[in-house]
């Protein structure tokens, strides 16, 4: 996926969740889940945000593709939170 709209996709990944495809509505909550991107040193150095918040913009462009920008900015947190638990 190289969309930048986290808070878009975790809304996607309930209604992908409520028609009972899991595989993907998983796959959506991985995507913006910020530790995934975070989880080792060389990751967390590229995504270059906070790896317990989620991001408002990952960068769709080729040379930054996967970065994490505008976090603490959006509402994407709660309603991946929401759909996490």
């Amino acid at each position: 996926m190289t969309a930048n709209t986290p808070h878009a996709a975790a809304w996607l990944a309930i209604a992908v969740a409520r028609n009972r495809d899991g595989d993907c509505a998983k796959s959506l909550f991985d995507w913006i889940n910020p530790i995934r991107h975070a989880s080792m040193r060389e990751s967390a150095e590229y995504y270059r945000t906070e790896p317990y918040v989620v991001a408002a913009d990952i960068a769709g462009v080729p040379q930054h593709l996967g970065r994490g920008g505008w976090t603490w900015y959006t509402g994407a947190a709660a309603t991946a939170n929401g759909f996490g638990a």
